[in-house]
């Protein structure tokens, strides 16, 4: 199927603002460096040094979301299809829906559902 690229908005919050918010909690993983600790400090750090900097997670898109098009069922996606992105693809769809900087011209199903918004359209 066919895609569209959709650039992220502009940020309405730094990520420090958005992992301010309540329920934030430090946490310990078994994978990854180090002793696997991943506090607030060092989070932000990643998002905004290493996720948000050089040219984006999306290969020839750089950080344009690629999304399946044209529209079909609502959503880009109809039923019995789906979508793959990369863990670092999801990581950075989903630091830019923390900071309010959602897709340009398209409200991706994850920002709809941090907004409250309805489950499918805009």
């Amino acid at each position: 199927k066919a895609s569209r690229a959709f650039g992220g908005g502009e940020p309405m919050r730094s990520v420090w603002e958005a992992l301010e918010a309540p329920g934030w909690q430090d946490s310990h993983f078994s994978e990854g460096l180090g002793d696997g600790k991943i506090d607030r400090a060092g989070l932000s750090n990643w998002i905004e040094n290493d996720l948000f900097a050089g040219a984006g997670p999306f290969g020839a898109s750089g950080h344009s979301v690629p999304v399946p098009w044209p529209e079909s069922e609502g959503d880009q996606v109809g039923s019995g299809h789906w979508v793959a992105y990369t863990r670092r693809q999801v990581c950075y769809i989903t630091a830019k829906a923390l900071v309010g900087a959602g897709s340009r011209a398209y409200w991706n199903g994850l920002t709809r559902f941090m907004a409250g918004g309805p489950p499918r359209g805009g």
